[in-house]
């Protein structure tokens, strides 16, 4: 009985100190998902953790897309929102803040078909 009860105190102590940072958001400030677009397509990029690249994605000619949608961790908000503009062909950043002032900047390009 002692040892059920050990092992069963073992797993509560696992689940609650292995889930603390889902259950606290404890993750670092991070962009998750971030979906462009042209107003008749959109793109979803390349994310490595730090920088966000939309490979030959965008029509030959386009200067600027739009934020359709952005995902970042719990309890964080981004400095560019939806319907924000980035630019094509040159980077953007998009710094993620957390409520506890932890940020992480993130470098997000956009390269466009070739002609």
């Amino acid at each position: 009985m002692k040892k059920k009860n050990l092992f069963i105190t073992g797993l509560f102590i696992v689940f609650f100190i292995g889930c603390k940072p889902l259950i606290c958001g404890c993750e670092p400030p991070l962009i998750h998902n971030l979906v462009l677009t042209d107003n008749s397509k959109d793109y979803t990029g390349e994310n490595d953790g730090r920088n966000i690249t939309f490979k030959d994605s965008v029509p030959f000619g386009t200067t600027q897309v739009s934020i359709k949608y952005i995902e970042v961790s719990f309890s964080s908000t981004p400095d560019k929102q939806i319907g924000d503009k980035l630019n094509v062909g040159t980077p953007n950043t998009i710094t993620v803040t957390k409520d506890d002032g932890d940020s992480g900047k993130f470098t997000v390009t956009i390269y466009a078909l070739k002609e």
